[in-house]
């Protein structure tokens, strides 16, 4: 069988496999795909978040009865596939773990401990994706009674790195954390443990951030760039040398850190910082 090669035709694989969910014949074989599956292409269609097998939807025209007799497939195959069309690999999620749950419940599926073969889960996270969980994210904040007028809206300017979140990290850093540039208006307020997978606590934490230059804003975020527990900072090793010569980044940087920032830190070394497959 042969591999999907553009985003069209993984958009057609993820329309087919949710069409085969909800189909009479085969929605046993295909539950069981979800349930035993590893790396997942996170889908949103009809308002609703579906999770599909990348071993399955990453082959053209594939069947539940081609899939159980094709030999050769391979989840390193058809992961390479999905990675070179979404320009990113998949990535370990707490907040994609228990969205898969919910809908491993949706389709009557006990999720399996871990993925087959023991390997953590893991998913494409893609703007479609992202706008989803944040919008969800709001809505629950929205919906929280416990929550005061001001709360709610300290938490959704906190997402943009604005208002009193903002506000901490300049009393608390005065200036960019790696270079102490204190040109205020410019640099960025980021969180470490990103707002989507932060709870309304960790969201509001000046701990879980960092006062950045837009550079190295863009590179923390983006996993190029993350701090160790001694705050030093950690190169990803798709980062090439090159390009950290060319964005002037000092490589024996360090930022002046509390104990209360590691476990943050540690959780972005873990789910964000990218590293080679």
């Amino acid at each position: 069988m042969q591999l999907i090669q553009t985003e069209e035709e993984l958009t057609v694989e993820l329309e087919k496999f949710t069409r085969l969910i909800g189909s009479s014949t085969d929605r046993l074989a295909a539950a069981d795909l979800v349930r035993r599956g590893v790396c997942f292409v996170p889908f949103v269609t009809g308002g609703e978040l579906k999770f599909t097998p990348s071993r399955f939807v990453g082959y053209q025209n594939n069947t539940i009865v081609e899939h159980e007799f094709n030999s050769t497939k391979h989840g390193d195959k058809t992961n390479r596939a999905i990675s070179r069309i979404l320009g990113s690999q998949p990535q370990i999620s707490d907040i994609l773990e228990n969205k898969y749950r919910q809908y491993c419940q949706s389709i009557n599926v006990t999720p399996s401990l871990n993925g087959s073969f023991g390997h953590p889960r893991k998913y494409w996270i893609t703007d479609e994706v992202v706008a989803y969980v944040e919008e969800m994210a709001l809505a629950l904040i929205e919906a929280d009674s416990s929550l005061s007028a001001t709360e709610k809206m300290q938490l959704r300017r906190a997402r943009i790195g604005q208002g009193k979140f903002r506000d901490d990290l300049i009393g608390y850093w005065k200036g960019c954390c790696v270079t102490d540039c204190s040109f205020i208006n410019v640099l960025k307020a980021s969180h470490i443990k990103r707002w989507r997978d932060s709870s309304n606590r960790e969201r509001l934490d000046p701990f879980n951030g960092l006062l950045l230059s837009p550079n190295l804003d863009s590179l923390f975020d983006q996993g190029w760039i993350s701090f160790d527990d001694d705050g030093r900072i950690v190169f990803s090793d798709l980062l090439e040398s090159q390009h950290v010569d060319a964005l002037g980044i000092d490589r024996r940087a360090t930022i002046d850190l509390q104990p209360a920032h590691q476990p943050y830190l540690k959780h972005h070394r873990d789910h964000y910082l990218r590293r080679p497959r």
